[in-house]
């Protein structure tokens, strides 16, 4: 399955779920609900923020996503390119997304994280996140074998006398030059690890 073909079938969950509930759009703000929609995209400056750094207005007939200028140089051409989606840029200055999505939204507007006179579909969009598709599936279980490998290599190198931090870095070191990130990384040794 391409990336395009998994972001049609997303999309058509999106707009099923726009057709039960009678909403004209949905607006997904939600670093993990944008990564879902758009085939893992990182949309996201940092991880400690639950917004992403774009948002999607989903439509009967559209995908837009907006992003400030700034943004957008990298989110086109790495994240979103192929997608057909419809770019809706602003300056990074000037935020326009509450304008725009008036604009494109419509009339009766669902949003993962509260947009003013929206609909809660958060619980919605967790239902449209199931079943995995098959490339969802296939990049899962690749995930799974390089958090093994990052693991193992990772402990092969632990040496006695290393403090937690040491041990902490050496798996994250290993999971990010495998392109993921640990969510929670955890270590505990000696008396640590015995108690906790």
């Amino acid at each position: 399955m391409t990336a395009t073909e998994e972001f049609a079938v997303k999309l058509q969950r999106v707009r099923d779920m726009m057709e039960t509930r009678s909403l004209s759009g949905v607006v997904i703000q939600k670093a993990t609900n944008l990564a879902w929609l758009l085939g893992g995209a990182e949309c996201w400056v940092a991880r400690t923020v639950e917004k992403g750094n774009c948002t999607a207005i989903v439509t009967a007939d559209e995908c837009h996503v907006l992003m400030n200028a700034v943004e957008s140089r990298r989110l086109l051409p790495e994240e979103l390119e192929g997608l057909g989606v419809t770019p809706q840029e602003f300056p990074w200055h000037q935020d326009a997304t509450d304008e725009l999505i008036g604009q494109l939204g419509g009339g009766a507007i669902g949003s993962d994280m509260g947009v003013a006179g929206s609909k809660a579909i958060e619980g919605d969009l967790v239902s449209a996140q199931t079943p995995l598709t098959d490339s969802e599936m296939e990049r899962y279980r690749a995930l799974g074998r390089d958090a093994g490998e990052a693991l193992g290599a990772a402990m092969r190198d632990v040496k006695p006398g290393m403090t937690e931090h040491q041990i902490a870095a050496l798996i994250a070191g290993e999971v990010l030059a495998r392109g993921a990130q640990a969510a929670v990384l955890l270590v505990a040794v000696d008396d640590r690890a015995m108690s906790y």
